[in-house]
């Protein structure tokens, strides 16, 4: 995400990959015990963690045969399921001081605004650092290295550390000469357990996993194994294989489709002479349940949906049907006021001119496009929006944007209304109107938050008119003269602040002045 993100703003920066030399084995006891004593930690557990640690002995084959016992004296048990948290604790002092050099200004790195910069990624013992493509920052980097080193006992070996470019894909005169190795156009490496590189596509690490996968089934071929056998292995085995791939940079229809037929060539074998048998049963019944007739093997595009979802991800929104996502029974269209169309011909005109609108957008689109996934929690994707644009101006519903950003602040945003429903609160609205304080009246209902919207629509769109409506807002900013994206984004934070607002004078009985984010 920091290397797309560089792309997408345009940043001359690189990314360092670093080589720890034998990381878990060198990890200094004594640092240990003051690292862990620093975090918080009672002498009772650290008492335990020594328990655990000291006095461990090692035996080594020379041979074929076991040396004498030795004493270790440092670092921690590869195997053991403490050890990766011991090391991360041991690697907590040195985030501590790549922080301090970001506050004190002696290190740049990828800037995600004007307050925040994206520098250090840390897990377990591997350690990538993005900074801005000068020498000063990465002797900066050596030196808080250095340090870290005297301290802990580590050791980093610059020979096998990795440079990339990242950003504007440059590569500085100056890294040649520091002893690392570039990585260039065409050249990847491994990092995380992910295929990276300059240009390193979603399809080519899909490429890798079809090859462990084939690998895998080289050596079960000389086995003939029925189907049904290949069946189980396909189901508990093979699909498991890019698990990993699918949950950290995902997998489209396409690079799923290339990992289903890999599986169904091991499903039906192959004759002796190398060709593949012809498949006896269709592969839409094979994915089918059990109770239906299938086999119950999952489609590699529901295992990554379903993944994404296990670990709390948007991601999966943009995978409905957008005729299913706007049927909820939150939405009733005739009890919300204020959502006419005016100059319906007017629209259907802009509409079919929505490709060459967001393609015109160009470096705006990404800094749009970025904001919007921040702000929702979606897969920070120019594609993935872009798509979704075509979807929003491209459909038969003249209501769908509305309702899209309807449906977002609905399930967002908690009213008095909805805490009914907990029996926590009344459900009126808490100004005194004597009314239910539903959605629909703190955007546009309320008569106290009336005054405070019209002055941020005001600022934020230059109008003096009257906007009663959520509807009327949205008419303002997709009109065929000032249709922009980033006038969206400004409608949103004015929901933003009037809810904030709203909120401040439920818990506090004031009413601030507002602060806008993103602007």
């Amino acid at each position: 995400m920091g290397r797309e993100w560089a792309k997408w703003t345009n940043q001359e920066a690189i990314f360092i990959k670093l080589d720890f030399i034998k990381a878990y084995d060198r990890v200094c006891h004594s640092f240990l015990w003051k690292v862990l004593k620093k975090q918080g930690f009672d002498e009772q557990f650290i008492n335990l963690v020594k328990g655990c640690t000291l006095e461990g002995t090692a035996k080594v084959f020379v041979n074929r045969s076991e040396t004498l016992e030795i004493k270790v004296g440092r670092g921690v048990r590869q195997g053991c399921p403490l050890a990766p948290l011991l090391y991360a604790l041991c690697s907590q002092p040195l985030m501590e001081l790549l922080q301090i050099a970001i506050r004190e200004g002696r290190i740049s790195g990828v800037r995600i605004d004007h307050e925040n910069s994206l520098v250090h990624q840390l897990f377990a013992d591997d350690t990538g650092v993005f900074l801005a493509a000068q020498e000063g920052n990465f002797e900066q980097l050596k030196g808080i290295l250095s340090l870290y080193e005297s301290a802990s006992g580590a050791k980093v070996n610059l020979t096998k550390s990795i440079i990339m470019p990242v950003g504007t894909g440059v590569v500085p005169e100056w890294v040649h000469t520091e002893g690392c190795q570039v990585v260039g156009a065409g050249q990847t490496f491994k990092y995380l357990g992910i295929l990276s590189g300059v240009a390193v596509t979603v399809g080519a690490s899909v490429e890798e996993v079809v090859l462990r996968i084939q690998q895998r089934i080289n050596q079960w071929e000389s086995h003939y194994l029925p189907w049904t056998a290949r069946a189980i292995l396909i189901k508990h085995v093979l699909s498991l294989i890019p698990s990993y791939i699918m949950l950290t940079i995902g997998c489209n229809r396409i690079e799923a489709t290339k990992l289903e037929r890999v599986c169904r060539e091991f499903l039906w074998g192959s004759t002796h002479e190398g060709k593949q048998r012809r498949s006896l049963i269709a592969w839409k019944h094979i994915v089918k349940p059990k109770n239906v007739g299938g086999l119950g093997v999952s489609k590699f595009e529901d295992r990554v949906r379903a993944l994404h979802s296990e670990c709390g991800s948007e991601e999966d929104r943009h995978c409905l049907d957008w005729l299913k996502s706007i049927k909820g029974v939150d939405i009733q269209l005739h009890r919300i006021s204020g959502w006419e169309w005016e100059g319906g011909r007017q629209i259907g005109s802009t509409w079919k001119q929505s490709n060459g609108f967001w393609m015109s957008l160009g470096r705006k689109k990404r800094s749009v496009c970025h904001y919007l996934s921040d702000k929702w929690g979606f897969e920070p994707n120019a594609g993935v929006w872009g798509k979704r644009w075509q979807q929003l101006w491209h459909g038969r519903s003249l209501m769908k944007h509305k309702l899209w950003i309807w449906r977002i602040l609905r399930r967002g945003l908690c009213s008095m209304s909805k805490a009914a429903t907990w029996q926590v609160s009344d459900g009126l609205c808490p100004f005194g109107c004597d009314t239910v304080e539903c959605l629909e009246h703190v955007l546009w209902g309320c008569s106290r938050l009336q005054a405070r919207r019209q002055w941020i629509v005001e600022v934020l769109l230059g109008e003096t008119e009257v906007l009663m409506s959520l509807g009327q807002a949205l008419d303002k900013a997709l009109n065929t003269h000032s249709c922009n994206l980033g006038i969206l984004i400004l409608l949103g934070e004015m929901f933003r602040v009037t809810w904030h607002e709203r909120n401040r004078w439920v818990f506090d009985g004031k009413i601030h002045s507002p602060r806008f984010e993103g602007l």
